[in-house]
């Protein structure tokens, strides 16, 4: 016979190592920052759109969206940018009972 913490260890499902992803964080004192693709040009980087870091992506692009002439521009040269390595939990939270009072 099982014991009451097997039981319980087995019915919760294992949660999941968190994620880890890099991004370009904005740092500075704007409440926006726009790189243009002229920009972009001007620091050897001809394959880049505008991007914007705003409240909206919480001031952070994955690093994923840039070249390696960008990012290099944005870690070793522009100050108000830092990469910064994020754990994100994927793992779904459980849904609530809507009903209490009822057992499924």
């Amino acid at each position: 016979m099982a014991s009451s913490a097997t039981k319980k260890a087995e019915s919760t499902p294992a949660k999941k190592e968190p994620k880890k992803i890099s991004v370009v964080k904005y740092i500075g004192t704007s409440d926006v920052r726009i790189i243009r693709r002229e920009d972009w040009d001007a620091v050897g980087d001809d394959d880049h759109d505008e991007r914007v870091w705003s409240a909206t992506n919480r001031w952070q692009i994955g690093v994923d969206k840039f070249s390696d002439a960008a990012l290099a521009y944005l870690s070793e040269v522009d100050d108000e940018f830092v990469i910064v390595d994020l754990a994100v939990d994927l793992t779904p939270e459980p849904e609530a009972n809507p009903h209490p009072d009822i057992t499924y």
